[in-house]
């Protein structure tokens, strides 16, 4: 797509409802173009991290965290 066009499909966005956005990105998603589909983490992430790295560890520790976080916005 040549960046004119999506230029004009860009300044023409605004102008669409809420429902016609959700249409339109419902319409969008169910492309089967290959550019469109998710790409797999484990594949994205590979070889970025020492075979050591505990993933469940970390995960846990980060969770911890954020659930300390929350209890003290709660607090106030």
């Amino acid at each position: 797509m040549s960046r004119e066009i999506m230029q004009k499909i860009e300044s023409l966005i605004p102008l669409l409802s809420e429902e016609e956005k959700r249409r339109l990105a419902c319409q969008l998603g169910q492309s089967t173009d290959t550019v469109c589909q998710p790409k797999s983490l484990l594949g994205i992430w590979k070889d970025k991290f020492p075979p050591t790295f505990d993933v469940e560890n970390e995960l846990k520790e980060i969770r911890s965290a954020w659930l300390e976080d929350m209890e003290e916005m709660t607090r106030g």
